[in-house]
């Protein structure tokens, strides 16, 4: 979409961003270096968040209170993505590849 800018220059203009899309932008923009392998949450020192200290350290409980969701797990939404890639039309192959499985069958 195209639209008429000052000057009668036309700029383009991007789609647009839901609320959260612009907070998540803003916080990769701001912390987050610039490639496919940058950490998205660090530790105190920019460092790999360990699980012994992820939910101190970004506040998971407070969060998941605060969304109406107290006892929610950072686990859990490994799951839900994979349920809405699902719903979504992913191929189970996909799905696989997401979850680092290599068959459907439980262990």
């Amino acid at each position: 979409m195209a639209r008429r800018a000052p000057g009668g220059l036309r700029e383009r203009l991007s789609p647009a961003l839901t609320p959260g899309q612009r907070r998540r932008r803003r916080r990769l923009d701001a912390y987050a270096e610039p490639n496919s392998t940058a950490l998205v949450f660090t530790g105190q020192r920019a460092s790999v968040l360990r699980r012994g200290n992820f939910r101190k350290a970004c506040g998971w409980p407070d969060a998941a209170d605060a969304i109406g969701l107290p006892g929610l797990h950072f686990h859990d939404l490994r799951h839900t993505g994979n349920t809405l890639a699902a719903q979504a039309g992913v191929t189970l192959a996909d799905l696989k590849a997401r979850m680092g499985h290599d068959s459907v069958q439980p262990r």
